[in-house]
């Protein structure tokens, strides 16, 4: 009996040691340094405390006028390694039933990101790695001591999104810094999409927006980007008001466009435009335009540095830590926890929301154009049916009375499994829809669109 007591004792503290270092080394790679140093000192604590004979923490501790006899160390070290062998047995047992990982294919093999920078520079002037605006710029921009704040990437510079199927997805932004082709914006008759990551068409070749027009032949001008949310859906119109004049204003809804918009309001570049009327800062004018963006490409520049040093970083790691977060299921543990604690809709988030809808409904009034929502669930919610946050907005927009169309019955109702909808981001880890994905939002808009708008059959 007491062979097999030592022996889970043993595969306690094994277990134990071996999951804290392999988190301290999994928070290094996502740049969480200080977890990280906390998990690895755990680690090397619970490595000396085993492997210590008892007798010479006797006489540390009898140093520290701490008094215990190297037999009562014995026991306690056998009684805390079958403590920790019950912890982490109770861990993989949650884990097996709760920390419900979403499986989706990966590709085995895909250029390095910092390759493809080198090879389209040969060919364009600007390339730059996708990351969101506010990351990057957080203080915002200064020009003769003005401060200003981008709501779209720099002109005619590349792109590079994700990689879905082994390719790399990018495009070249057209001349204010959208993904479209410039002849749109002298169409008549507009039809804007604004929104985050799904409207700019993050891990597809051809995002919905492109394949909604070339299905409908509607004029769709794409207003979105990766990182903007409902506010920053509102600066744009504001910013591209004399630019545009559309007929009809589409706001594509998920969870990541409005819940974290209080973040989005601390800065007091965002507030003027709600709180001072017809408050621009006149980025896309002959005046600053061009000093603005080239300060910005300065900014993606040094990103570019960053991401393939982080690059470079990966590569020093054996596959075996790699296996390692797969066995303790790190990545699905702290997505179970961010899903707990980050899925959900704050009143604050919910006001603001309210704030940029009556906004954008005001631009569509003043332009004589119909405003609608369109909800996209977040892949989240399609997977774990957590429909909290989509229960919120569709509130509020009942409650100002907006025209609303939700895909996410469409999407459960598709009779298809839900992983062919989406793929991983490589570069971050995060999922988006990719171009199955956006064919189907495609052909539920036409559906929708055509109840609303003239457009063609076929």
């Amino acid at each position: 009996m007491f062979v097999i007591l030592r022996l889970l004792s043993f595969s306690g503290f094994f277990i134990s040691i071996s999951f804290f270092f392999q988190l301290s080394l999994w928070l290094y790679l996502k740049e969480i340094f200080l977890l990280s140093a906390i998990s690895f000192f755990v680690s090397v604590l619970l490595l000396f405390f085993f492997f210590t004979p008892s007798f010479v923490l006797e006489k540390i501790l009898v140093r520290l006028k701490v008094f215990f006899s190297w037999k009562e160390i014995v026991n306690f070290k056998i009684f805390s390694g079958l403590v920790l062998f019950h912890v982490f047995a109770i861990y993989f047992i949650v884990a097996n039933f709760s920390f419900k990982e979403i499986k989706l294919k990966r590709q085995a093999y895909f250029m390095p990101v910092s390759g493809l920078i080198y090879q389209l520079s040969i060919s364009y002037p600007s390339v730059f790695v996708f990351s969101p605006l506010e990351n990057i710029i957080s203080e915002g921009i200064y020009i003769d001591g003005e401060r200003f704040y981008p709501v779209s990437y720099p002109p005619k510079s590349v792109l590079i999104l994700c990689n879905e199927d082994g390719n790399w997805v990018y495009h070249i932004s057209d001349s204010f810094g959208f993904r479209n082709e410039d002849e749109v914006w002298n169409k008549k008759g507009q039809i804007i999409f604004l929104g985050g990551y799904t409207v700019a068409g993050f891990c597809a070749v051809k995002p919905f927006s492109k394949l909604v027009e070339e299905l409908t032949s509607l004029p769709i001008l794409n207003l979105g980007h990766g990182g903007e949310d409902v506010l920053i859906s509102s600066l744009i119109l504001k910013e591209l008001e004399s630019q545009v004049n559309p007929q009809a204003v589409f706001l594509f809804i998920s969870p990541s466009e409005v819940m974290n918009l209080k973040r989005t309001w601390e800065n007091p570049i965002v507030r003027l435009y709600f709180r001072k009327e017809k408050f621009s800062q006149g980025i896309f004018s002959h005046k600053v335009k061009d000093i603005f963006f080239e300060k910005l490409k300065t900014n993606l520049k040094l990103e570019n540095l960053n991401l393939q040093k982080s690059e470079e970083k990966k590569k020093t790691f054996p596959d075996i830590f790699y296996k390692l977060f797969r066995f303790f299921k790190v990545e699905e543990l702290f997505a179970f926890i961010q899903r707990k604690r980050r899925f959900s809709l704050s009143g604050e988030d919910a006001f603001l929301l309210t704030v940029a809808l009556k906004d954008i409904r005001d631009f569509s009034k003043r332009k004589g154009a119909e405003f609608f929502v369109v909800y996209v669930p977040d892949p989240v919610e399609v997977f774990y049916k957590d429909f909290r946050v989509r229960k919120k907005v569709l509130s509020v927009l009942e409650l100002l009375g907006i025209r609303y169309f939700d895909l996410t019955d469409d999407i459960l109702n598709s009779g298809t499994d839900f992983e062919k909808f989406f793929s991983y981001e490589i570069l971050s880890g995060r999922i988006f829809y990719n171009s199955y994905g956006h064919i189907f939002i495609a052909s539920s808009l036409k559906k929708h669109l055509g109840d609303k708008f003239q457009i063609r059959s076929d």
